[in-house]
Order: structure tokens, then sequence, then C-alpha cells
């Protein structure tokens, strides 16, 4: 078991070191702006006291798929409604996204393929800028 945990690391370890990057930039300075309109308005939309009155008043009207905010609504009666919890959620959807370019790359190119797209998911700056925001963006990269 501990020869295979070694193996795998010794394997990974570039795209490791670049999931470690991309968390730290990512997850840098959630907290320090504000909301702006649209993280405001994601804001309104999960803060109902049922399910059933987020629904019919958040889901249904709106134009974007359901899931983002179903899953945020959950995860503000869990956590909270804090910048860094709603903020977090769009940060970690980035980073596993940029974890599936790398696997993608790398079953259907080769390993370099991997690494290369998964380095530029990380420096590119709408991915990056996304992935602090409070809203679905980062959902559909």
């Amino acid at each position: 078991m501990k020869n295979t945990i070694l193996e795998f690391i010794r394997e990974h370890k570039i795209i490791m070191i670049l999931l470690l990057v991309a968390t730290i930039s990512r997850l840098f300075g959630l907290e320090l702006q504000s909301y702006w309109a649209d993280e405001l308005y994601t804001i309104w939309s999960i803060n109902f006291p049922t399910f059933k009155e987020f629904f019919e008043k958040s889901i249904i009207p709106d134009v974007h798929p359901p899931l983002y905010n179903s899953i945020l609504y959950y995860l503000k009666i869990i956590f909270s409604d804090s910048e860094i919890i709603l903020r977090g959620f769009s940060a970690v959807l980035s980073i596993i996204c940029i974890l599936l370019v790398y696997i993608y790359g790398t079953k259907l190119y080769n390993k370099n393929t991997g690494i290369l797209s998964s380095l530029l998911m990380i420096i590119m700056w709408f991915p990056l800028y996304v992935s602090q925001e409070a809203r679905s963006y980062s959902l559909v990269l």
C-alpha cells in the first residue's frame, strides 16, 4: 500500500504541484472584494427559509440552470453565507476543472499535453476571475 502511494506521487508530482498552485491562486483573496450585482442576486436567490420557497421564487423564474444555486442553498444552510463559503465553492469547481483538463489531455493525447493544458487553465485570467465569484460561471468551465 505504501509503495503504491509513493509510486502515484512520483508519477503525478507535476500535476500535484500545479493543483497546489491553482488552489493557492484561487483561494487567495476570496474575501477581499465586496459582492457585486450578480453575486448579490445569487445571495438573494439562496436566502429563502424553505426549499419550496427557494424553488418557487428563485429556481423557476431564473434562466440559469438550477444546479449551482441549489448546491449553494445547502452550503449556506450547512455552513453559512460568508464570502469565503460562497466564493470558495466556485474556487473548488475551478480546481476540479483543472484536474479534469489534465486527465482528459493525458487520456486523449499524452501526459505533456495534459500538463500544458492544465497549466494554461491555471494562468489564464478568465478561469481565475470566474473562480472567485459566487456565480455559476465556474461550473460551465
